[in-house]
């Protein structure tokens, strides 16, 4: 019974001085365990990037990278009359720097780091645009390959006919892929873009290889791009255009 007494006791000390006045709380340590370049989404629209870098390669001082970093930010929103961007955490192991940045939204990111993200309301015509797009890029150049070299009388005799490429059915024909735009759900099967059409459904696209965080939101589905990691995050592979579809959940 002393024992427990004395436990008591010294929880209750231990209390005292955590609430005593002007006592600096402990800092948000938004970085954690991450090692590869992320984007975290916020229930307000707001974005927080973790940039991982590894410069065993380069050699320079190290001990003003954090100020400047301050100072790039600092200069922008100055420069815009904003305080879209913002500072939240520098961390340096080695050669390994990692910084996690807030934006305001998807303009303030993309105006900062001069990239074209979109994030919008799920539209499955711009996710079949992408995609037609890519299949139609696919199929000049198996045929331009077949082409090379041939006259038209030799072409015609090869069956190559270059005005397919005007037409959908026949893309699909040269490419052996359906012309009908597919995401892969969470559980691995594949889904028609035009068969989702719940309107709470956000999408996040981009060309860079980046992993993203729904935060307290889900990922749903994703293009032929990128892999879903689990129920909350997914991996883009920066080899075309990414469509990430997700819910966005509230902080």
């Amino acid at each position: 019974m002393l024992f427990i007494c004395f436990s008591f006791a010294a929880c209750g000390d231990k209390k005292d001085e955590e609430e005593k006045p002007g006592k600096k709380a402990p800092e948000k340590d938004y970085i954690g365990q991450i090692t590869e370049d992320t984007i975290k989404m916020n229930g307000d629209g707001s974005l927080i990037e973790i940039a991982c870098d590894d410069y065993s390669d380069v050699t320079f001082d190290y001990s003003s990278l954090e100020n400047d970093i301050k100072k790039e930010i600092d200069d922008f929103n100055q420069k815009n009359g904003t305080s879209d961007v913002s500072f939240l955490q520098f961390s340096k192991d080695g050669s390994k720097i990692r910084v996690a940045v807030r934006y305001l939204n998807i303009e303030a990111y993309n105006k900062f780091n001069g990239t074209d993200y979109s994030l919008e309301i799920y539209d499955a015509k711009k996710i079949q645009n992408i995609y037609s797009d890519e299949l139609l890029k696919e199929a000049e150049g198996i045929l331009n390959s077949k082409a090379e070299g041939l006259s038209e009388g030799e072409l015609a005799e090869a069956g190559i006919d270059l005005s397919a490429l005007s037409d959908p059915a026949k893309i699909a024909e040269i490419t052996g892929r359906p012309t009908t735009a597919v995401v892969k759900a969470a559980d691995g099967k594949d889904v028609p873009v035009t068969d989702i059409n719940d309107p709470s459904y956000m999408m996040l696209i981009t060309n860079t290889e980046v992993t993203f965080d729904a935060g307290n939101g889900e990922v749903r589905y994703i293009n032929d791009h990128g892999s879903i990691v689990n129920e909350n995050t997914a991996k883009t592979d920066g080899k075309g255009y990414s469509a990430i579809v997700f819910t966005l959940g509230l902080d």
